[in-house]
This record gives C-alpha cells, sequence and structure tokens, in this order.
C-alpha cells in the first residue's frame, strides 16, 4: 500500500501593527485590540504572531473563549514598537542597539529629549506617517510617492522602482529604515515599477529589523544560533550581556548582519561546465558521441523512503496551551524532504521532469516489504532512503533484483556494498575518515609527537589499529619523521588516565587522535586530560587533538574544552553558512516552509540536487558517470567511488574541520 502523506507547514510571516490603537502599560508597549463577533484566542494568536502564554501573561485572567467586545493587550513585537520607555542605567547607544538604529538616527527623532535622557521618557523610534510629507503635485515632476504596504522594506522598495537607497534619502530628507505602513515616500518620477515572479511579500517571511528576539529551543547552544542568523558567538552576548548558557525557553536579542536581507544572485540549478573544448561535451556530458547507448527520459520517478511515523505521531498526547510535540523521526523525515522538494524545484529550470513518490517507511520492516511490492516503486529510477539498517537492507536487495539505484544519505554498513552495485553511500564511513586522516596527518604532523587511543570496544581497537597502519604506510620513507608509526594509549577507565602524561613530549606538538565511539568514554577523555595538564609540571606542553565526527554532537564535552585542546575532527559534512549557495537556500527555504532548515534539509537538497542531474544528463546508467556529476552542493562534496565493479559506491570525501573563534572552518 502507498502512503500518500500531507504534511502541514506553518508560514512564520511577521505582522505589522503600525496602525493599531497602542497603549503604555508600566513602560510597555502594547496593541489595544477589541473581541470583535467569532474571533478566538487562537485566532489573535495568528493575527499577531503570538503564543496563548504571552496573550495570558499581558492579560490578567484572560479565558480560553473570548467575548465579543473584550478588550486585549497584545505586547507589540520588538520590530514594530514604535517608543521606548528609558528604563534606569539606558544609554541612547544602548538603546539604538536593541533597535538596530543609529545614534544618528535615534537623536534626529528625539532631539531634544535625546540632549538629557531621564528616566520614564518616551523616544520615538519611527517616523510617524505624516511626517513624510507628500508635495503637491504642481511643485514637482521629478519625484512620485510612494504609499508604504504592509511588509515593505527601504530595500525592497529601491528594487521595486529600480533606484538606490542614496537616491531615496535624498528626495527624503531624515529617512531612516523605520518605516510603517502608510508612509508616503518619494520616489524618482522616472522610474518604472519593475515587475516581479517572486511570491507575494506577505506569503515571504521578511525580517524588518536588524535586531529580532529568538526563543531557544532545546539543545540549541550559541554557536549553533549564531550560524543560523550568520553573525557570531561574540555578537550574540554583546546584545545579551551575561549570557554565558543556554537553557530551553530563554530569549535573546540577535542583532542582524548589515547583509543579512541582500539578495543574492546564484543559481542551485546551473552545473559547473568542465574546462577544455566544448564542441566534444553536452552540459556536464563527456560522451556526446554515445547518447544512444544511454536510456534518456523526458520524465524520471524517484520513491523517497522516510520514517515520518505518523502513526506514531498521532498518539501522541496534546497539552494544554502548548505547541503539539511530534516525534523526533518526523522531524527529521520533513526536514530532509522539505530539502528534496527545492531541490526537484531547481532541477525542473532544465527541463527535465520528475515525480516525487513518498512514503512512510514507520522504520517498520512489514511497513517497507508491503511498499516494495508496489508497481510504484518497481517502475522507479531512483530510490533515496530508508534511514535504518533493517529496512535498508531490505531496499538494497530489492534495488539488486530490479536493477534500481538506491541511494542511502546517512551512515549505514559498508559490508551492504559488496557485491552490490546498486547502493550508493553518500556518508562517508568512519574507516575511510580514519584512513584520510592517517594520510592526512603523516603528510602534516609527521615531525610531532602522534598519540592514537585505543577505546574498549571492538570497533574502537579496529579503528586505532586502521589509523596506527596506514599512518606508518604513508609516513614510510621520510627522513623527518619524528616516530615511525604511533604511539599507542589503551583508554580503560572512565576515571583515570594513568601514564598517559608519560606519552607526552615537550617542545613537541601532541597530536592525539581519538577513533573513539562511545559517548561516556570520549567526554571521560576530556575531563581526565583537563585533570592531567592542569598539573603546574605540565606547563608548556602542546596539546592537538584529532577526533571522529561524532564528536561534534557531545554536548557534553564543553566548547572552551574543545578550544583549548585544538579539537580537529574529520567529517563528510560541512554547512559554511557565508557562502552565498547555502545563504540563498535559507532565505529559499524559510520563504517556503516558514522554517529554519536543519542539517538535513541540506542533505535531502544534495542528495537529490546531486542524482537528479545525473539522470537528467546521464540517464539511468548516471552511475558509470559520477566523475562528470560536478554541481555546487551545500555540505557535502561526493567523491563516489568502488572497490569493483560488482560492488556498490562510497563517499570517500572527507574535512577536516577545527575550531577558530568559537566557530567550525574548513581546514583542508
Amino acid at each position: 500500500m502507498k502512503y500518500f502523506i500531507a504534511i502541514i507547514f506553518v508560514s512564520l510571516t511577521m505582522t505589522f501593527f503600525s496602525q493599531e490603537k497602542r497603549k503604555m502599560i508600566d513602560g510597555e508597549e502594547f496593541i489595544v485590540h477589541t473581541v470583535k463577533q467569532g474571533e478566538t484566542l487562537f485566532g489573535l494568536t495568528q493575527k499577531y504572531n503570538v503564543t496563548k502564554k504571552e496573550l495570558r501573561d499581558a492579560n490578567t485572567g484572560l479565558l480560553l473563549f473570548l467575548k465579543e467586545g473584550q478588550v486585549v493587550h497584545v505586547s507589540v513585537p520588538l520590530a514594530q514598537k514604535t517608543v521606548h520607555v528609558v528604563q534606569k542605567g539606558e544609554t541612547l547607544y544602548g538603546i539604538s542597539i536593541i533597535y538596530g538604529l543609529t545614534i544618528e538616527e535615534l537623536t534626529n527623532l528625539n532631539p531634544e529629549k535625546a540632549k538629557d535622557l531621564q528616566v520614564g521618557a518616551t523616544l520615538k523610534l519611527k517616523q510617524s506617517s505624516s511626517s513624510v510629507k507628500e508635495p503637491k503635485k504642481t511643485t514637482t515632476t521629478d519625484s512620485k510617492v510612494h504609499l508604504v504596504a504592509k511588509g515593505e522594506t527601504l530595500y525592497g522598495i529601491t528594487k521595486k522602482y529600480g533606484t538606490t537607497l542614496e537616491q531615496l534619502k535624498k528626495l527624503n530628507p531624515g529617512l531612516t529604515e523605520s518605516i510603517a505602513i502608510g508612509d508616503k515616500i518619494l520616489v524618482p518620477n522616472g522610474s518604472r515599477e519593475i515587475e516581479k515572479s517572486e511570491p507575494k511579500v506577505d506569503k515571504t517571511p521578511k525580517v524588518d529589523s536588524k535586531l529580532i528576539q529568538y526563543k531557544v529551543e532545546k539543545g540549541e547552544t550559541l554557536y549553533g544560533i549564531s550560524k543560523k542568523y550568520n553573525t557570531t558567538v561574540e555578537a550574540i552576548k554583546k546584545s545579551n550581556p551575561g549570557v554565558e548558557s543556554l537553557k530551553e525557553g530563554d530569549k535573546l536579542t540577535i542583532e542582524l548582519p548589515d547583509n543579512y536581507l541582500k539578495d543574492i544572485k546564484i543559481s542551485l540549478s546551473d552545473p559547473i561546465l568542465p574546462k577544455g573544448n566544448l564542441d566534444s561535451v553536452n552540459k556536464i556530458n563527456p560522451l556526446k558521441d554515445k547518447l544512444n547507448e544511454m536510456i534518456m527520459k523526458e520524465t524520471y520517478s524517484i520513491s523517497l523512503f522516510l520514517p515520518f511515523m505518523l502513526d506514531k505521531n498521532a498518539q501522541i498526547p496534546v497539552e494544554v496551551n502548548k505547541p503539539k510535540k511530534n516525534h523526533p523521526y518526523s522531524e527529521m523525515s520533513t526536514h530532509f524532504y522539505q530539502g528534496v522538494q527545492l531541490a526537484l524545484d531547481s532541477l525542473s529550470l532544465s527541463g527535465t521532469s520528475f515525480t516525487l513518490q513518498v512514503f512512510d517507511t514507520r522504520n517498520d520492516t512489514t511497513t517497507v516489504g508491503k511498499q516494495l511490492r508496489t508497481n510504484d516503486v518497481k517502475s522507479s529510477d531512483l530510490i533515496i532512503g530508508p534511514f535504518f539498517e533493517k529496512p535498508y537492507k531490505q531496499v538494497s536487495s530489492f534495488c539488486k533484483s530490479n536493477q534500481i539505484q538506491s541511494v542511502c544519505p546517512v551512515s549505514q554498513s559498508n559490508q551492504l556494498l559488496f557485491n552490490n552495485p546498486f547502493i550508493t553511500e553518500l556518508k562517508t564511513s568512519f574507516p575511510s575518515q580514519i584512513n584520510y586522516l592517517a594520510k592526512y596527518l603523516a603528510a602534516n604532523r609527521n615531525t610531532e609527537n602522534v598519540i592514537c587511543v585505543l577505546g574498549k570496544s571492538k570497533k574502537e581497537k579496529y579503528l586505532a589499529t586502521l589509523f596506527s597502519d596506514e599512518f606508518a604506510k604513508a609516513a614510510a620513507g621520510k627522513t623527518s619523521n619524528y616516530r615511525s608509526k604511533p604511539s599507542p594509549f589503551s583508554l580503560t577507565s572512565y576515571s583515570s588516565m594513568k601514564g598517559f602524561d608519560a606519552k607526552l613530549v615537550k617542545g613537541k606538538k601532541n597530536v592525539i587522535v581519538l577513533p573513539l565511539i562511545e559517548k561516556g568514554m570520549s567526554s571521560s577523555f576530556f575531563t581526565q586530560l583537563n585533570i592531567i595538564m592542569t598539573r603546574s609540571r605540565m606547563k608548556g606542553y602542546e596539546i592537538e587533538i584529532y577526533a571522529l565526527e561524532n564528536f561534534l554532537e557531545y554536548d557534553e564535552i564543553e566548547t572552551s574544552q574543545k578550544m583549548k585542546y585544538n579539537l580537529h575532527v574529520t567529517s563528510s559534512s560541512y554547512i559554511d553558512y557565508k557562502d552565498p549557495k547555502v545563504i540563498e537556500f535559507v532565505k529559499k527555504y524559510r520563504a517556503k516552509y516558514g522554517a529554519e532548515p536543519s542539517k538535513f534539509s541540506f542533505m535531502g537538497f544534495d542528495a537529490a540536487f546531486f542524482h537528479g542531474v545525473g539522470l537528467a544528463n546521464f540517464g539511468k546508467e548516471y552511475t558509470a558517470h559520477y566523475s562528470q556529476v560536478r554541481v555546487p552542493l551545500l555540505q557535502s562534496s561526493y567523491q563516489l567511488e568502488r572497490s569493483d565493479k560488482n560492488s556498490g559506491f562510497e563517499n570517500q570525501a572527507v574535512y577536516i574541520l577545527g575550531y577558530k573563534d568559537y566557530e567550525l572552518v574548513k581546514l583542508n
């Protein structure tokens, strides 16, 4: 049975309230809303983009049901506030930072009060609608009047009329970034309104202020939040004095960088052409003379197997006045699915059509078995997923029998690759990461004191042995080696690393390799290392640690500790939030889904985009031409290889990541 999945996405749109009646209560600005017939508490939360709790906090005794004529106070969002009441200890500079204004703009809006700032003084934050006067039409033919609409920004108006911000400010002396609905702004008369094919403004998330308020979710860190908004940990701390650690529900003030809303003209759908004589290529296809050998189609079918867990979600109880909770697999799958959809949207520009069939695996082998027996799946050109081992074994066997390529974007046993050319694993396995790391350190750290830590489990010991053997091979024959092979140390206890200090060498960089998988032992190593290194006799010893990408998920290890001991990690993925392609993707994702993309969103985009380009250019036999599929991806670099012609493909690409000023940066 095929499961058609309907997923409801709630767009996060910003509502502008400048024309509502407002009231100051104890120094806070509120919108005064009079309840109309049929209005509900839920309706008000949607209209004003607030929670029921926020409404109840602002209105003592507010019940579940509202009465017609009842007055409800709604706290004005930071970006839409028109006034600020000065509190004790506040300065013009501090207030300007909160609202994304310059001191000059704040002073121009409040010329008298700014001279001698007093506690309790009310400062204007925006121009009133009448502050920009409409000129008489007979006085000039060089300009015309634009009436500010809901959701508009100065930047958007310049693009609409093909003018510049400088020209607008020249025509409108005293004009600031803080504009409101109904403001009248002069624009050049010779300019014409530019047609756009983009979604309507009210359906696209906008940030109309340089400052936003952010509510911390469970497990979030300052570093992770800084990456969401293309800012830094230091900038967030500056806007939130005293904040060092976070807990769920904390509210942060985040200052957005100046370029946050700039349009970035990057097309994710354009493949990179190979260098050389273009007469011999067809787009990225170097086999123009052999196209008749390929199975080319106008439409390709992709089946997506994901654990949406819709049955489990239906069983999660709804708590009063709290948002509906979702199964964690559901959230993961939804983000991945949304990334796939954006990829297929981009690919549609190439002229090739794709049909997407989505199946809820429920992480259940019986369910997957039934889905694999359908004709829809048997006629697929590509299968993406499932995520988990047992269902994926079923799919890999099915794909081998039916000669359909299966792509798995998450970690799976590379034993499945043996004798099955219809499997592609996009996540670089730990053995492959260790193999790369050994060669990297043999080339870059062979003159230093390299120590390899052996864990307790069989797999950890295997990885440690693999590293030592590969390092020795790669370093063989070099005359500058400090050691011919790494110095081993067995980690057998959570509470002691007796004898480890004897492995360290003063005057050399002590390069410690941690091929550890078990979480408790990994965090324990850092604890014990810190105890050792705080001893007075260890002063002057230099430490540099290399570990696998699982260390990035260990919140038990403080970021300060990771930086103190120069932690590096291997990884098959890296998201550079300053990359124009990533910035554009985030903007498109927010616009379409009203949410922040997760790592699974990027993962879904890359997997679908890369293989979609392969199908569009090479047909169903595209895996034979993996090396020619060169497209701009977001978080991955696919170097897909196989050990022999009968085996599946595994990604061999590895990034070396290190910390710099609380940020992870790519080093290789």
